[in-house]
């Protein structure tokens, strides 16, 4: 286990530059192998010692082409560690400011004491605080150094051997179609990179079920394979729909038959508008070219006749209980430097929200091109409706408790961290680490805040949590994000859901919803706040203890923000709750910069 004394001579420079040597050493042996080939294809000769010649040359094929894929394995093993030895360095040199702004001292066992005051609970809390930090340092380094020794030793041995396997394409067995979902991120990412690109396509062409939702997969090939799954989705809804409106029409005067089909009827329709939405929005922009690589291809729009910068990529299409859930991309995730996760809250979803989401990514891809002074295809940004949010409010006790418990946030959260771990892993094994960040709104931070709870370290890079009733835990040391790169931002007035989690019968009340005598107003003291779990949605992110940074709260220059119409600091409106990432705010730009790699405006 790696001591802090030793971690902070831990240097991803030092490893960076082996990173290059590799690459260069692994060109020099393709060469190799592409010149042998060429002369085996060649070779006329006959007789003895022409056929020993070509058993030879087929020989030193061989071994050559099991050293490439070595070196292939070291160099994704070396990237990977680089990476994550950046975000201890940062770790580390957090822990280390810390300490010194709170008049403590490090030893080299990693134990922290602090001098300054004479009160023993100040001392107490401030090595507390430290010695969480120095922790965190430890356990990421722990965990970089057991991954990094794994990978290395798999490298010449059977798992790593049969590599540069033929360029062709075959159909997948049936233990490897069985074992292909039950892959984590990284095993599947792993998996997918040794695949060619001719056998890429074929996977996505002829499993596209199996592809288009899985972690770990190169985002253009998701894409592609779910372009091709939509049409059978949609078909298959059409055709539910037509026979539910018969066997309605067929029901005569069973009151009870016919509710209960015109309530999967409305359901159908809504999965059907979900589809049709995406095949608008998405589908006729036509699909990524895999073959470019720096996001400077165009989109062709069969459906408007023209071009436009970039394009549109789906890389989640799925039901769940009834509904449409879709994570579609701004830019090119695979090779952008910078990548954006946003994940909308209450009410959002595939058919009343997709084309507002994808219009406030490109708002913020914008603002990270502008703020950065980085070109736009440095950036992607991804608008992951992904999971089930809450329904608005409607006054329906079942429903509306959707919205101020945990239970939807946990299970996005699960398919949350997937998604991101995922996209992580496909980088390793592509392009490279990127500067990622996760943006959550309204019930939407809620997951986001929860989901960073399950992500390893080096995931995720930065976190961005606004108008939120809840960071998903009242433990901040559970978040796998480094400290001094979680933000939060709530605009001051105009937005009670910012914090509400902490105040429950606010958070009904304001919500309008459960009125008494349905749910008392003293909810938030009852026994049904408890029973439900109701506004547990954890620390507000503007508390000083959750760890988070506050950013610019100013969303005055939206053309929606609504001010003078009520006293600073009220709850009572939610008027200025969705402005955060309109043109024209302070609170856009800041997530500009900080989706760029920067830091927010001091």
């Amino acid at each position: 286990m790696p001591t802090w004394s030793e971690i902070q001579l831990w240097k991803a420079a030092t490893l960076s530059s082996y990173v290059d040597t590799v690459s260069s050493k692994k060109q020099t042996i393709d060469q190799q192998i592409a010149t042998l080939q060429a002369r085996r294809t060649s070779f006329q000769g006959e007789g003895q010692t022409a056929d020993a010649l070509r058993n030879a040359m087929s020989t030193a094929h061989k071994e050559l082409s099991n050293l490439a894929e070595e070196l292939r394995h070291v160099h994704i093993a070396i990237t990977q560690a680089t990476s994550r030895v950046q975000q201890v360095e940062s770790l580390v040199a957090n822990a280390l400011s810390s300490a010194s702004a709170r008049h403590c001292t490090i030893s080299d066992s990693g134990t922290v004491t602090c001098t300054f005051g004479h009160d023993f609970s100040v001392r107490h809390k401030l090595e507390s605080e430290v010695q969480s930090m120095v922790r965190n340092a430890i356990r990421a380094a722990e965990q970089v150094d057991n991954d990094f020794r794994a990978l290395l030793t798999n490298v010449g041995t059977a798992r790593t051997a049969p590599a540069y396997r033929a360029r062709g394409t075959h159909a997948l067995s049936k233990a490897e179609e069985a074992a292909f979902p039950k892959m984590t991120p990284q095993q599947r990412a792993d998996y997918w990179s040794q695949q060619s690109d001719e056998q890429k396509k074929f996977l996505c062409d002829n499993y596209p079920d199996l592809i288009g939702n899985a972690d770990g997969v190169e985002a253009w090939a998701r894409d592609r394979a779910n372009r091709r799954r939509l049409p059978k989705l949609k078909q298959a809804a059409e055709t539910e729909k037509a026979k539910l409106e018969r066997d309605i029409a067929n029901a005569g005067d069973n009151t009870a038959l016919k509710a209960d089909l015109e309530e999967r009827l409305t359901k159908v329709k809504a999965r059907l508008d979900a589809y049709k939405k995406i095949e608008e929005t998405v589908i006729g922009w036509g699909p990524i070219d895999p073959n470019v690589k720096d996001g400077t291809q165009v989109g062709f729009s069969s459906t408007y006749g023209k071009q436009r910068p970039g394009y549109l990529s789906l890389l989640t299409l799925q039901e769940e209980n009834g509904r449409v859930l879709a994570a579609v991309a701004q830019g090119d995730v695979d090779h952008a430097k910078n990548v954006a996760t946003v994940v909308p809250g209450i009410g959002t979803t595939v058919e009343g929200g997709l084309q507002n989401e994808i219009k406030r990514g490109a708002n913020l891809r914008s603002a990270a091109a502008a703020e950065g002074n980085i070109d736009t295809k440095d950036v992607a940004v991804v608008s992951w409706l992904g999971y089930e949010a809450p329904p608005a409010p409607s006054k329906d006790l079942g429903e509306d408790l959707k919205i101020v418990t945990m239970d939807l946030a946990e299970k996005g959260s699960d398919k949350l961290a997937g998604f991101l771990t995922g996209v992580n892993a496909s980088r390793m094994y592509g392009a490279g680490d990127a500067n990622m960040t996760l943006l959550g709104h309204s019930y939407g931070s809620v997951v986001s805040g929860r989901a960073t709870t399950k992500i390893a370290d080096g995931v995720v890079d930065n976190e961005i949590l606004f108008g939120s009733p809840g960071m998903g835990t009242y433990d901040p040391s559970e978040i796998h994000v480094p400290e001094g790169r979680r933000f939060v931002s709530g605009v001051p007035k105009g937005d009670w859901v910012q914090g509400a989690s902490d105040d429950r019968g606010a958070y009904y009340l304001g919500l309008g919803i459960l009125a008494p005598p349905l749910i008392p107003a003293v909810i938030g003291a009852g026994s049904a706040a408890e029973l439900y779990g109701v506004g547990q949605l954890g620390m507000d992110p503007m508390n000083h203890d959750s760890t988070f940074i506050p950013i610019s709260s100013d969303a005055t220059g939206s053309y929606a923000y609504a001010d003078g119409l009520f006293d600073a600091g009220s709850k009572t409106v939610l008027r200025n709750h969705s402005v955060y990432m309109d043109p024209g705010t302070g609170t856009l730009r800041d997530m500009g910069r900080i989706v760029a790699g920067g830091n927010p405006k001091p």
